[in-house]
C-alpha cells in the first residue's frame, strides 16, 4: 500500500502545482489521512481564489518575424488585455502600507528608516514599491502581508515548511531569525514552521514590536517573537525574545498557560497583536489576552498586566461566542456569534465607539448601532493605533476614534467621534456597498473595494497614503498603482519595452535572441495571461563572403584560410549529456553546465531560488575554470562531475547533497570523496559516485538504499558494501538511483538494493535488501536506468525492465508488476531495432537507436500517448533529418538531444521544457538557447568538403578555416551559418603539389657552324609548376663523361650548343627544370658540327714551250669538297694574293679578260680557267686535253679580294670538280713553267 499511495500522492500533488485544483482536496485528504489530523482544518486555510478575471487572449502577431538582435516593434492583437495594477489585502502600519499585488508579490509605500519596505534600501517611497525577491522570496507567491508598527511580516503559499518571512527593524528580535539586526530584504523565521496566520504588533515612537503566528495543520498553536517588555509574547517573563519561543503547555505553542486550564488543549483559530498587547482567540470561542493592561486593555476586568494570557471578562458580550478578534494601539475588539462589535480598553478619543463616554473600560462594550452601523452584520474589524474600522456584511464600512489629520474620512479633522461613522466617497469614489475589507494604523486608514482597487485617507506622513504626495488626505483617495506591469515574452525572454494600446492591442519591442521559433506570452498585472505557440520567428542575419585569403593552396590541404564577410553567427551545441528531474532539467554546452524549470529547492545552484522557463547558467561561480563532464538532475537535487569532482546542492532533507549537513543549498557543494570520479547520480533523495571501481552513496536510506547493511541515513558518503559476495572483487562501472533502492552495473551483471515492494531489486522477491543482489538477467549488460519504482537494462540491444509496472512503464504490454526482468515488446516499433541508448523516468521508459520511442505514463504528454508498449515519437520540431543522440525522461517530461540542440515534451508547469512558457506539450519543442554560450563555429566548407579543423571564429565579420585535401582545380567555399548558406563562387583554387617535370621527348640534332642545334618537345608533366630551363648535357665520348653547355636560363625548346669540335660526333640530352627542381634527362641524341672540307693543290703550274705564232698549255686541278651541312656549300676560288700572274722568274703572264659570266678565248700571252660542264664555259667533256680547242673559253681567277663561286650545293655532299688552267704564249716569253698560287673555299650554305 505504501507505494501506491506514494504514487498517487506524486500524481495529485504534482496536478495541483499544475493548476488542476479540483484535484487538491484529494490530495490533502489524503496526506490528513496519512498524518493522523482531519483534513478539514488544513483546508481551512487554503487561500481563495482572487475574483473571476476575463482572460486575455492573442489572434495575431505582427510582424511575425525579425532579426536576432531584436528590437523590432512588433503589435500583438487579441482581446482583455489589462495594463490596470490591483492591490488587495492591504496592511497598515505606523507610518508605512503594505498589500499583495495582482502577481502576488509584496508592495509597500511609505516611511523605511528601518527597510520596512523591504526593498533592500532605506529610501522610502510615496507610492508602492515592490519588496525585494532576489533572495529568500524568489519564486515565492505572497498570500498574507502585515504591516506592524515598523517592520512587516509576510506568510507565502507553501505548505510544507518554513512560509514566514519577515523584515525591517529588529531591535528586539521581532523579525524572528535568531538576530537583532535591522533586515532591508525579507528574512526567513526561524523555526521551519508553517504558519496559516501572522501578526504585526503595534509601536509607536521608533519603538521596536513582536510578532505573533498561527501554525497550519491539525491542532493549531500561536509562537510569539520580539519584544515583550509587558510580557506580551506570553511566555511568563518579560524578556525578548528573537525568535519563535518554545513549546510550552497547551495548545499555544510557547505560551505559557498553566494557570488557566480553560486554554489548554485548544486550537488557536487567530491571534491579534497591538502595542504592547497580544489576543488570542481559540476555535470554541474562548478569547485571552496577554501584555500591557493598564486601561484594561487586556479585557480581564481590570487594568493589570499580564505576562501570559488571561481569558477576557464577556461584559456586554454576554453568552455570545467570540467569533473574531482585532487589537489596536491600547484597545481591542471582537465579533460575536451575534454579529456585534464589542470593544475595550484605552477610549480617549472614543476608539471603543459605545457612542456614550470616553472612558476607558476594562470589559468588553458594545459598539453603538444606532447610526452608520444601523441594521448591519458585522463581518471583520480592523484596528489602529486610536482608531477602529468594521466592514459589514454588505459590505459597508465605518470607523470610530481619533480623527487626527482626517483619520475617519469624513472631510474633517481633530474631532474624534466615539460612534462609527461612515467614510465619504472622496476622489477614490468610494462607494459604501463595494467595500470588502478596511484597514488602519497610526492615523491613516485603508480600504478595498470588490473591484479590487484600494483607496486610503489621513496622515500621509512619508507618503503612507501611496498616493505620490506628502498632503493629509481627509476623504477616500486612489493610490498610485504602479505603471506598465503588464508583461511580454519572446521566448521566455521579456520584452525590451511594452506600450499599451488599448485592451485589443499592445505594442512590444523584442529581446535579442537566438534564431528560431519562440512562443509569445502575454501576461495582465491580474496574473491572467496567454500564450501563442510558435508566434514570433527570430530570423538570423544572412551572412555573406567578401573575400578569402589567400586565394590558393595545395591539393593536400592543410591551408590557414581566413575568411572575411558579415554576419557569421556561432552554435550553441548541447552535449548528448541532458537529464530530467521532478520539474526541472540540466544539461551540458561546451562544458558548461545548465539548467531550467523548477528552481524551488535551488536545484540550478546558481544562488538563488528562481524559476526559469529557458536554460540558464548552473552551479554559479562554482564551475569556473572548470570543465563540467556529466550532471545528473534529481527529484529536487542536481548533482554535476567537473573536473573529475562531483558537487551536488538543491534539496538536502535527507543529506543527499553530501555536505555533512540537511540544509537545502542553491550553490554547489563539493563531496569529498577522496579520489577521482568516474561517473554519478542523483535519485529522488540519494546520490552516489564510482571511485575506482568502488560505489560511495549518500542520503536518504530508509529502506538501504545506501547498500551499506543498515537503514541510517547519511549526509557524507558511505561505501557501498563492496566486499558482499554479490560485489566482491567486481569493477563498478554505472550506477542508476530510483525512488528508494539503488542498481550498479558491475563487470556486465546488474546489482540492486533497497526498496523491493514493487520487485525493483529483480531477484524474485519483494523483501527489501540494505546489501546488493544479483538482478535474475541473463546476457551482458552495458547500460541501465532506474525511475521511481522501476529499473531498465540493455542487452544485446535489447531492453529488459523490472519492478512498478502500475502505467505500463514496463513496456511488455501489460501494466502488472515484475520481479524479474521482462523483455520490452519488440513485436511493434522496436521490430528490429538495435537500442543504442535505455533512459527510464520515474513513470516513463524511453530508448532511441536515433528515432526516440518511449513507453508508460502520459498524463502531460510525456510519452505521446499512454501506453504499455513502445511508440514512436513525433518529430515535432526536431529535423526530420536530425537523430536522437541523447535522451532522459523525467517526471511528467522527457527532454532529448538532436543535431546539438535540446528537445523537450510532457508537463511544463515550472518551464522545464525549456521553451520559454509553461504549457504542455505531447510533441517535442525546441529548448531556447539564447542564454547558451555561443562556443560552436560556423562550418566551412570548400568545394562541398567541410574543413579538416574546426572553424576558429574570430568575430561576426572573420573567420579561420583549415582547407581540405581536394584535387586540382577552381572551387567555391561556403559558410554553413545557422540556416543559411553563404557562398563565394569560384573563389578558391587548389594547385597540385609542384614536382620536378618528366623528361622531354623528341630530342633532335642538327649540325651547326661549330655546334649542334638542339630541338625537343616540352615535358608532357610540368609537376604543377611553370619549366623554367633546361639543363643541356654533351658527350664527346658516348657518354661516358658529361659537360654542361652553360647558358642563360630558358624555355625555349631549341638551342644551339657551341664550341664543339668539328668531325666529331657527340650525344647530347636535356633534362627540364621548374620551382621544384630537376626531372629527368630526355633520350639522349647524336650530332656533329658542319664541317667542309676541300681537298687539291693550292698551286697552278703550266708547263709552256712558245712558238712564232704562239702556244696554248694546260694543267687541271681535281678539287673535292666533303660537307655534312644540310644546306651543302659554296666552293670559291681566287688568288692567294692581290696580283693575278703566274710567275717564271720575272716573267709573268697576265689574266684572260673573260668572267664567269663571259668567258673567252685566251688572248696571247694570258691565262685563265674554266671547268668543265660549265655551260659556255668549257668544251663539257670530263677530260679535256686538246686545250687548244678554239671552242674553249676562259675566265681569269680573280684576287683575294673577290672570290668567284665555281661550285654550290644545296644539301650534304662529297663531291670532285676538275679545274683547267691554260696559258697561250708567244715567243715573247720564255719556254718553262709558269706558276701562281690560288685559294679553293668552301663554305656551307
Amino acid at each position: 500500500m505504501r507505494v501506491k499511495i506514494h504514487t498517487v500522492l506524486h500524481k495529485l500533488e504534482y496536478a495541483y502545482r499544475q493548476g488542476k485544483n479540483t484535484f487538491y482536496p484529494l490530495y490533502i485528504f489524503i496526506c490528513a489521512v496519512i498524518a493522523g489530523f482531519s483534513p478539514i482544518t488544513q483546508l481551512n486555510f487554503i487561500q481563495s481564489a482572487s475574483a473571476a478575471t476575463l482572460q486575455p487572449t492573442i489572434t495575431s502577431v505582427s510582424p511575425a518575424n525579425g532579426p536576432t538582435a531584436g528590437g523590432t516593434n512588433v503589435t500583438i492583437t487579441g482581446t482583455n488585455f489589462s495594463n490596470y495594477f490591483n492591490l488587495r489585502e492591504v496592511s497598515v502600519g505606523h507610518d508605512h502600507s503594505c498589500a499583495i499585488g495582482p502577481d502576488d508579490k509584496a508592495y509597500c509605500w511609505g516611511n523605511n528608516t528601518y527597510g520596512q519596505l523591504g526593498n533592500g534600501n532605506t529610501t522610502g517611497s510615496r507610492t508602492p514599491i515592490p519588496v525585494s525577491t532576489a533572495g529568500l522570496l524568489s519564486g515565492k507567491t505572497i498570500v498574507s502581508i502585515q504591516a506592524g508598527g515598523y517592520h512587516t511580516c509576510a506568510l507565502t503559499s507553501d505548505t510544507s515548511g518554513n512560509n514566514a518571512f519577515c523584515w525591517g527593524k529588529n531591535g528586539a528580535g521581532q523579525l524572528g531569525n535568531g538576530a537583532n539586526v535591522n533586515s532591508y530584504t525579507p528574512v526567513a523565521v526561524s523555526g521551519g514552521r508553517n504558519f496559516s496566520q501572522i501578526s504585526a504588533g503595534w509601536t509607536e515612537n521608533d519603538a521596536n514590536g513582536h510578532t505573533c503566528a498561527v501554525t497550519s495543520g491539525t491542532g493549531p498553536r500561536a509562537y510569539c517573537w520580539g519584544d515583550n517588555q509587558y510580557g506580551q509574547i506570553g511566555n511568563n517573563t518579560t524578556t525578548n525574545q528573537n525568535v519563535p519561543t518554545g513549546q510550552h503547555e497547551g495548545r499555544i505553542g510557547g505560551i505559557f498557560t498553566p494557570q488557566y486550564p480553560v486554554l489548554r488543549g485548544m486550537d488557536i483559530k487567530q491571534v491579534s497583536t497591538g502595542r504592547e498587547l497580544t489576543c488570542f482567540l481559540t476555535t470554541d470561542g474562548i478569547t485571552a489576552c496577554t501584555g500591557e493592561g493598564s486601561a484594561g486593555a487586556l479585557g480581564t476586568g481590570n487594568n493589570n498586566d499580564a505576562s501570559y494570557p488571561m481569558p477576557i471578562t464577556k461584559g456586554d458580550i454576554g453568552t455570545n461566542t467570540v467569533t473574531q478578534i482585532a487589537v489596536g494601539g491600547s484597545h481591542a475588539c471582537a465579533i460575536a456569534s451575534n454579529q456585534r462589535a464589542y470593544c475595550w480598553g484605552y477610549n480617549a478619543n472614543g476608539q471603543i465607539g459605545n457612542g456614550v463616554d470616553w472612558n476607558n473600560n476594562n470589559t468588553p462594550r458594545a459598539v453603538n448601532t444606532t447610526g452608520a452601523l444601523s441594521g448591519k452584520n458585522i463581518q471583520s474589524l480592523e484596528l489602529g493605533g486610536e482608531i477602529s474600522c468594521a466592514v459589514t456584511t454588505d459590505n459597508h464600512s465605518a470607523c470610530w476614534g481619533i480623527n487626527n489629520e482626517g483619520a475617519l474620512g469624513i472631510n474633517t479633522t481633530n474631532d474624534p467621534r466615539n460612534a462609527p461613522v461612515s467614510m465619504w466617497q472622496g476622489s477614490a469614489n468610494l462607494v459604501q456597498g463595494t467595500i470588502t475589507k478596511i484597514n488602519t494604523g497610526w492615523h491613516t486608514t485603508c480600504a478595498e473595494r470588490n473591484s479590487g482597487q484600494i483607496a486610503c485617507w489621513g496622515n500621509n506622513g512619508f507618503g503612507r497614503v501611496g498616493d505620490g504626495t506628502l498632503i493629509d488626505r481627509w476623504t477616500p483617495t486612489s493610490i498610485s498603482t504602479p505603471d506598465n506591469l503588464l508583461a511580454v515574452e519572446f521566448g521566455g525572454i521579456p520584452a525590451t519595452s511594452i506600450i499599451y494600446n488599448s485592451s485589443t492591442s499592445i505594442t512590444a519591442t523584442t529581446p535579442a535572441q537566438a534564431p528560431g521559433i519562440v512562443h509569445v506570452y502575454v501576461k495582465n498585472p491580474d496574473g491572467t495571461s496567454v500564450v501563442k505557440s510558435n508566434a514570433y520567428t527570430y530570423q538570423a542575419p544572412v551572412p555573406t563572403i567578401s573575400s578569402i585569403s589567400p586565394t590558393s593552396g595545395p591539393t593536400a590541404g592543410g591551408t590557414q584560410v581566413t575568411i572575411s564577410g558579415t554576419n557569421f553567427l556561432q552554435d550553441r551545441p548541447m552535449s548528448p549529456q541532458i537529464s530530467s528531474g521532478t520539474a526541472h532539467t540540466c544539461g551540458i554546452s561546451d562544458g558548461k553546465a545548465y539548467c531550467w524549470g523548477g528552481n524551488y529547492k535551488g536545484q540550478f545552484g546558481n544562488g538563488n531560488t528562481t524559476n526559469s522557463k529557458i536554460p540558464v547558467v548552473a552551479g554559479g561561480s562554482t564551475f569556473n575554470g572548470k570543465t563540467v563532464t556529466d550532471i545528473s538532475a534529481g527529484y529536487s537535487h542536481t548533482c554535476a562531475l567537473a573536473d573529475g569532482q562531483m558537487y551536488c546542492w538543491g534539496d538536502n532533507m535527507a543529506g543527499q547533497v553530501g555536505n555533512g549537513s540537511t540544509v537545502d543549498t542553491n550553490t554547489p557543494t563539493a563531496v569529498n570523496l577522496g579520489g577521482t570520479v568516474t561517473h554519478m547520480t542523483a535519485g529522488y533523495a540519494t546520490s552516489c559516485a564510482i571511485v575506482a571501481g568502488k560505489l560511495y552513496c549518500w542520503g536518504q536510506n530508509s529502506q538501504g538504499q545506501l547498500g551499506n547493511g543498515n537503514t541510517t541515513n547519511s549526509s557524507t558518503p558511505v561505501a557501498v558494501h563492496h566486499t558482499h559476495p554479490s560485489l566482491s572483487g567486481k569493477t563498478i562501472t554505472d550506477v542508476a538511483a530510483t525512488y528508494n533502492n539503488v542498481c550498479a552495473l558491475a563487470d556486465g551483471q546488474v546489482y540492486c538494493w533497497g526498496d523491493n515492494s514493487a520487485g525493483q531489486l529483480g531477484n524474485g522477491g519483494t523483501a527489501d535488501s540494505s546489501t546488493p543482489v544479483a538482478v535474475s538477467i541473463s546476457g551482458t549488460v552495458t547500460d541501465i536506468s532506474a525511475g521511481y519504482n522501476h529499473v531498465c537494462a540493455l542487452v544485446d540491444g535489447n531492453a529488459y525492465c523490472w519492478g512498478e509496472n502500475s502505467v505500463g512503464q514496463l513496456g511488455n504490454g501489460n501494466t502488472s508488476n515484475s520481479n524479474t526482468p521482462v523483455a520490452v515488446n519488440t513485436s511493434g516499433v522496436l521490430s528490429g531495432v538495435s537500442i543504442s541508448k535505455l533512459s527510464a523516468g520515474y513513470y516513463t521508459t524511453c530508448a532511441t537507436d536515433g528515432q526516440a520511442y518511449c513507453w508508460g505514463y502520459n498524463a502531460d504528454g510525456q510519452v505521446g500517448t499512454t501506453n504499455s508498449v513502445p511508440v514512436a515519437i513525433s518529430n515535432g520540431q526536431i529535423p526530420s533529418n536530425s537523430g536522437i543522440v541523447g535522451i532522459s525522461p523525467g517526471y511528467l517530461h522527457t527532454c532529448a538531444i538532436s543535431g546539438d540542440s535540446t528537445y523537450c515534451w510532457g508537463g511544463n508547469n515550472y518551464g522545464q521544457l525549456g521553451d520559454g512558457v509553461t504549457l504542455a506539450s505531447n510533441t517535442p519543442v525546441r529548448t531556447n538557447d539564447t542564454n547558451i554560450t555561443p562556443s560552436s563555429s560556423p562550418v566551412v566548407m570548400f568545394g562541398g568538403l567541410t574543413s579538416s579543423t574546426e572553424t576558429v571564429y574570430v568575430s561576426p565579420t572573420q573567420l579561420i578555416a583549415t582547407t581540405p585535401a581536394y584535387p586540382a582545380g577552381v572551387v567555391d567555399v561556403d559558410v554553413l551559418s545557422g540556416t543559411y548558406t553563404a557562398t563565394l563562387a569560384n573563389s578558391y583554387t587548389y594547385i597540385a603539389p609542384v614536382t620536378p617535370p618528366s623528361a622531354p621527348t623528341n630530342l633532335a640534332t642538327t649540325p651547326a657552324a661549330n655546334g649542334v642545334t638542339l630541338n625537343w618537345t616540352a615535358p608532357a608533366n610540368n609537376g604543377g609548376a611553370p619549366v623554367t630551363d633546361y639543363k643541356v648535357e654533351y658527350s664527346s665520348n658516348g657518354g661516358s663523361t658529361w659537360q654542361t653547355f652553360t647558358h642563360p636560363p630558358s624555355a625555349s625548346t631549341n638551342i644551339t650548343v657551341t664550341g664543339l669540335t668539328p668531325h666529331t660526333t657527340y650525344t647530347f640530352r636535356v633534362s627540364a627544370i621548374n620551382s621544384a627542381g630537376q626531372g629527368p634527362a630526355s633520350a639522349t641524341a647524336t650530332g656533329e658540327p658542319i664541317y667542309v672540307t676541300v681537298g687539291s693543290s693550292a698551286t697552278v703550274s703550266i708547263n709552256v714551250a712558245p712558238t712564232a705564232d704562239s702556244r696554248t698549255s694546260s694543267a687541271s686541278h681535281t678539287v673535292t669538297v666533303d660537307t655534312n651541312s644540310p644546306l651543302g656549300y659554296n666552293l670559291t676560288l681566287s688568288m692567294q694574293g692581290s696580283d693575278r700572274l703566274l710567275k717564271k722568274g720575272t716573267d709573268t703572264i697576265g689574266p684572260t679578260s673573260g668572267t664567269i659570266a663571259s668567258p673567252g678565248q685566251l688572248a696571247v700571252n694570258t691565262w685563265g680557267f674554266r671547268i668543265p660542264g660549265w655551260s659556255g664555259f668549257g668544251s663539257g667533256a670530263s677530260i679535256e686535253s686538246n686545250v687548244a680547242n678554239s671552242s674553249y673559253t676562259w675566265a681569269g681567277v680573280p684576287n683575294n679580294s673577290a672570290p668567284i663561286t665555281i661550285r654550290t650545293s644545296s644539301s650534304p655532299a662529297q663531291d670532285s670538280a676538275s679545274v683547267w688552267y691554260g696559258m697561250r704564249v708567244n715567243t715573247e716569253k720564255p719556254s718553262g713553267t709558269y706558276s701562281g698560287s690560288v685559294i679553293y673555299t668552301a663554305v656551307a650554305n
